[in-house]
């Protein structure tokens, strides 16, 4: 039989869910939450096995990533920044970049070379929003 630990409020989890990501809560912090429910005559309850941040999830669903360009502002220095941030972060994710013109009439969608993967986390997206600016990236 597995032991189920207690919060100080009564809320049950599974030990090794809550000994991984027991941290994650907190009043207020949205969580995405993996197990069982237990119902009786009374009560029904959510036996977690997983939790995660909300956050992880928008980054675990991404099957690609998106940079947006605006031309003329970046150049060749920018591409070469792009370039050793992408590579820092490989992963398995197709990379597009989208250059736009200042006025938006015209968009340009480049597929990055099939060997240039990455894997989608917040620390890629803020290292390109840096070279980029912000909101430059989009996860889908």
């Amino acid at each position: 039989m597995t032991r189920i630990a207690r919060k100080s409020d009564g809320r049950r989890i599974f030990p090794d869910a809550f000994k991984q990501s027991g941290h994650l809560i907190d009043e207020g912090r949205m969580v995405v939450v993996k197990g069982r429910c237990e119902r009786d005559d009374d009560t029904a309850r959510v036996l977690a096995s997983e939790l995660s941040p909300i956050e992880a999830v928008r980054e675990r669903l991404a099957s690609s990533v998106a940079i947006t360009l605006l031309a003329p502002r970046h150049d060749r220095e920018t591409f070469m920044r792009l370039w050793d941030v992408l590579m820092q972060h490989k992963g398995d994710r197709r990379v597009a970049i989208e250059l736009r013109d200042p006025d938006h009439h015209l968009r340009v969608t480049i597929d990055v070379n099939a060997q240039i993967r990455v894997r989608p986390s917040e620390r890629l997206v803020s290292e390109v929003e840096k070279i980029c600016g912000t909101g430059s990236v989009t996860l889908r």
